[in-house]
């Protein structure tokens, strides 16, 4: 069923019901531990994270609230052909970013500090060689592999490729800089 034949109260600006109006709902899960309810949709068109959050807020305010509930919309995307995962990436990049940076700041800058191609079914994220950035590379590989795989159902490898920094010239070491001393 579409979503507002779901949600028939639901009250929303016309932008978000152009947005969801062929959004189907495939099932809502309801955990008794969490008090949570994941409502499991489908599109045929990728939808923008803030969007998403903007129906999540509307869902919860009228109608969840009540009943001492908190919805989650859990996205799945039944895409065309021409979708490959680099016009996924092209097009999805920021709602990656977004996901991201909701579970961790960290995250998020890793991947807005590294360079990101996609080639085939291979995304390869290029970033500086530090501690950090190897811990995190290996939480953002695990996020964006399994976002691809829940969402597009397309299987992805990501690849973390680090660089050494280059070391900065000291002041002496650049061009145009004379280095004076004292003789005795």
């Amino acid at each position: 069923m579409k979503l507002f034949e779901v949600f028939d109260s639901l009250r929303v600006s016309d932008e978000l019901r152009r947005g969801f109006g062929e959004v189907e709902v495939l099932k809502l899960a309801a955990s008794r531990q969490s008090g949570g309810v994941t409502v499991h949709i489908e599109s045929q068109r990728l939808l923008e994270y803030d969007k998403v959050r903007q129906m999540e807020t509307m869902l919860n305010e009228q109608l969840f609230r009540d009943m001492g509930k908190t919805a989650v919309l859990a996205e799945h995307y039944q895409l065309s052909a021409q979708y490959t995962p680099e016009s996924i990436w092209e097009h999805y990049q920021n709602t990656i970013y977004e996901e991201l940076r909701a579970k961790s700041r960290l995250y998020a800058s890793y991947l807005k500090n590294s360079e990101v191609t996609v080639t085939g079914q291979e995304i390869h994220i290029r970033t500086e060689d530090t501690f950090i950035n190897r811990h995190m590379g290996e939480e953002v590989k695990s996020c964006i592999e399994e976002l691809f795989l829940s969402r597009f159902e397309e299987q992805i490898r990501v690849i973390c490729e680090f660089f050494e920094a280059e070391a900065e010239e000291s002041e002496a070491e650049k061009p145009g800089y004379e280095f004076y001393s004292k003789e005795k």
